[in-house]
């Protein structure tokens, strides 16, 4: 009987002698996740959800990209709170993700944009092939152009089929920094209101319709909204020809 109580007490012997820790020599325990990554990693994910629930407009690309960096920078300081803090808080992985997250989804979302610009230079320029070839359809027929930008939208109503609808009258790269009212986006040539529709010197440089920012006739280039696709905007002229127009490169008003 002796000899089967011997390894229990053998044990407790063993327990007994075993050094007991207390205080900083106690093993911590795990910490809790950073607030501060959490923050963060929230903030990169909000530029993804932006980007799909309201598309590639140029504010919402603005918007996803502010997000991105916020958020990458929120990742850092959170990385660098968690290395400091000697396993009181944890997240670096996290973190760290995060802020790669946040790298990836910045490429992304200008491929994104880039996209979004062309498309809509291709569908500014229809929208503008179309108007302008109705006001030269009715300077044609009547010998003049329309008198004023109201008399134009209603002409170009009128001989447009239906089915264009009232899309044609904005432009898919307006956005908020854009002061003009949400109606309308483009502009005609005041110097071309009621006037005969005649051989003017130049036609391929004399602008008929154009990217605006007045309210309905440019009288001036200060009414041109010239930055509007990506430093430069899209311009009909009087000999029917439709193009981008960049920076700097100017255009006649008078005929």
């Amino acid at each position: 009987m002796t000899d089967q109580l011997a390894p229990t007490t053998d044990a407790a012997v063993q327990t007994m002698d075993a050094p007991v820790l207390t205080g900083d020599e106690a093993p911590a325990t795990p910490g809790r996740v950073s607030a501060v990554v959490i923050a963060g990693l929230v903030t990169v994910l909000l530029a993804p959800a932006a980007l799909a629930l309201f598309g590639g407009a140029s504010y919402v690309a603005l918007v996803c990209f502010v997000l991105s960096v916020l958020g990458m920078v929120v990742c850092g300081v959170g990385w660098s709170r968690v290395s400091a803090s000697a396993g009181r808080q944890r997240g670096a992985r996290p973190a760290a993700g995060g802020m790669l997250l946040g790298l990836v989804f910045i490429a992304i979302l200008f491929l994104v944009s880039q996209a979004h610009g062309t498309i809509a230079r291709g569908n500014c320029l229809t929208n503008q092939k179309e108007i302008s070839l109705a006001l030269i359809m009715y300077a044609q027929d009547h010998g003049r152009f329309p008198d004023d930008w109201e008399s134009a939208r209603a002409v170009t109503d009128a001989m447009l089929p239906k089915s264009i609808g009232a899309e044609k009258w904005v432009c898919p790269a307006r956005n908020w920094l854009d002061p003009r009212p949400a109606s309308g986006s483009y502009g005609m040539n005041a110097a071309l209101a009621g006037q005969q529709m005649g051989a003017y010197a130049e036609p391929s440089a004399l602008l008929l319709t154009a990217d605006a920012t007045a309210d309905g006739l440019i009288r001036a280039d200060a009414d041109l909204a010239r930055n509007r696709h990506g430093g430069g905007f899209i311009a009909t002229f009087a000999d029917g020809a439709a193009r981008r127009v960049v920076r700097g490169e100017p255009v006649r008003l008078r005929p």
